[in-house]
């Protein structure tokens, strides 16, 4: 049986040599060769999703490199039949001693029970869309807008937490994604934000607008949110946490949407004093635009 690795974890686990501008600290793993779901915004293709690359190797080479450094591993799976017995198969496979989280469309709960019997730590389901209305657009042949958030739910009883993926740049505004992860929080899920970069037409969110909405997703996890008021407050080390990559823990996605060469969306690693400071200025330069805007 053969698994596709991240080619940043193909390098770190020894199993290719490529240059890393920033190693991974979770290890990346894929499963399935076609997805039978069709999003609109999705740049996935046969070796590739967002903009990783992902080469295959047999699973028996793979295992014996593990556990390698890093904290956790993240099985990421497209969306086709008999996806749970794959990922059922694969976790038997890989190592023990790290935590495991899994990437999926919502599936019934008894499987969920079953991979967490099989060692599944938590698991990340692709909401993606902060509307219904722009989820019944955007987002064809998975399951529907109310069994993503029951499968959530249903996520966060079974392992005592679960991760939200939400895109920003999709068509949703300010208010929608605020009150998203609103909701997703008050109801115990954690939110992972990614920004939509379109590999060809298309343009992605100002990265002023997605610091902006990385602060507010960060106050409201520490329930410190309740307006523009509390973003005026934030300081620089509020800022500097926020624009680290969201999500898991220990998961820090290098250039899973972004160019090596920038602009970064979401930090991979530490901020240095500059970027902190420009991420200061983005945030205050958009929520005066706001301000502006109201008046």
């Amino acid at each position: 049986m053969d698994i596709r690795v991240s080619a940043a974890t193909a390098s770190l686990l020894g199993l290719a040599d490529w240059d890393l501008a920033v190693e991974p600290t979770t290890l990346y793993f894929m499963l399935g060769e076609r997805c039978h779901a069709r999003c609109s915004y999705c740049t996935q293709g046969g070796a590739s999703l967002s903009r990783v690359r992902w080469p295959r190797f047999p699973l028996n080479d793979v295992a014996a490199h593990l556990p390698g450094e890093a904290e956790r591993i993240c099985l990421q799976t497209r969306y086709y039949p008999g996806v749970p017995d794959d990922i059922l198969d694969t976790v038997e496979s890989l190592d023990g001693t790290l935590p495991l989280s899994v990437s999926m469309n919502p599936v019934a709960r008894a499987k969920l029970e079953q991979l967490r019997a099989a060692g599944v730590d938590r698991v990340g389901i692709g909401l993606d869309c902060c509307t219904p209305d722009l989820f019944s657009r955007l987002k064809h042949h998975v399951p529907s807008w109310k069994q993503y958030l029951q499968g959530l739910r249903d996520a966060r009883d079974v392992f005592g937490r679960a991760t939200a993926h939400l895109i920003i740049g999709l068509g949703e505004n300010d208010r929608d994604a605020i009150d998203m992860m609103q909701w997703l929080t008050r109801h115990g899920i954690n939110v992972a934000l990614f920004a939509h970069h379109p590999l060809h037409e298309g343009t992605p969110p100002r990265v002023e607008r997605y610091r902006y909405l990385q602060l507010i997703r960060f106050l409201i996890e520490q329930e410190r949110y309740g307006g523009e008021e509390a973003v005026a407050d934030a300081s620089m080390q509020d800022v500097a946490a926020a624009a680290r990559t969201s999500g898991c823990p220990g998961c820090n996605r290098p250039f899973y949407n972004e160019r090596v060469r920038g602009p970064l969306y979401n930090y991979p690693r530490p901020l240095t004093r500059a970027e902190q400071n420009r991420a200061m200025n983005e945030v205050h330069h958009y929520a005066r635009r706001i301000r502006i805007a109201s008046q």
